[in-house]
């Protein structure tokens, strides 16, 4: 994904001005400091094959510390928010990076609701490799964290990764983020995307037995789109429907990024309207 501010992102940014990190050659980034939040990436310890090869693919996280009252965003931002992201340099040993997201909850500004997080937060990120023998992670992490008004943050990366055994406080923490990210839909649950004259579409979920009383969220991202947030149309113990506006964007251009929680138990998927 590129590094640059999304088209929404129309929060003022204090200052102009970009807070940026110092890479380290380590399993972690020196800390960021900034108003209301300090974030930084660490990686999993690499575990090498007998020939010293190092695996395909590499784990991390983006760790954000956020301080009371600010936030940061999930997968889709609503109309004024930073998606997180990550940029690689053509030379880099890694040529992918891929971010998943725990289960996010709906918060708002004057600008409307959007999906984030207003607590401490680490992000998982697969990454791909390039070079399996002696990789060096070059690029930059490039998120933002917002109370009144936003603050971009870069993290430059310059990392070599090394292989080892797993026992550092980073391999802690990393296999903790991945085990936050939503489960994949279990027997007799799933989504059913269907596209509507509006240009929106509804989401009908299937899901375990709920009662009647037990709250019903859904998360939706699209790439290249803004969505509204969803709102509940029908509901019965085992099904849910949900009505998503489609802001900008068409409803039947990508998958769609979906996020069902229930009472804290959350499972994701993604799927592409019908109709």
């Amino acid at each position: 994904m590129s590094g640059a501010l999304s088209a929404k992102s129309t929060i003022a940014f204090t200052a102009l001005a970009l807070i940026c990190g110092d890479g380290v050659a380590s399993e972690h980034t020196a800390w960021t400091d900034v108003d209301g939040a300090k974030v930084r990436l660490i990686v999993e310890t690499p575990l090498a094959a007998a020939n010293g090869a190092l695996p395909a693919q590499i784990r991390g996280a983006i760790q954000i510390d956020l301080a009371p009252g600010w936030h940061t965003y999930w997968l889709e931002p609503g109309p004024s928010g930073i998606p997180p992201q990550i940029s690689l340099t053509a030379d880099s040993g890694v040529e992918g990076a891929e971010i998943a997201f725990p289960k996010p909850t709906w918060l708002d500004n004057q600008y409307g609701d959007y999906a984030g997080y207003s607590e401490p937060v680490d992000l998982p990120v697969t990454f791909t490799l390039r070079d399996r023998e002696s990789p060096v992670l070059s690029g930059q992490v490039f998120l933002g964290v917002c109370e009144a008004i936003c603050i971009p943050v870069i993290i430059p990366l310059d990392m070599t990764l090394k292989p080892g055994t797993r026992s550092t406080p980073e391999d802690i923490l990393v296999a903790g983020a991945f085990s936050a990210i939503p489960r994949s839909p279990g027997p007799g649950e799933g989504f059913v995307l269907e596209a509507q004259p509006d240009g929106g579409f509804l989401v009908t979920v299937e899901h375990s037995p709920l009662a009647d009383a037990t709250p019903r969220q859904l998360f939706a991202a699209m790439p290249g789109s803004q969505l509204g947030r969803p709102q509940v149309e029908v509901q019965s113990a085992t099904r849910t429907v949900f009505r998503v506006a489609v802001y900008s964007g068409t409803a039947s251009a990508a998958p769609v990024t979906l996020v069902f929680d229930a009472g804290g138990d959350a499972f994701q998927a993604n799927a592409t309207p019908e109709g």
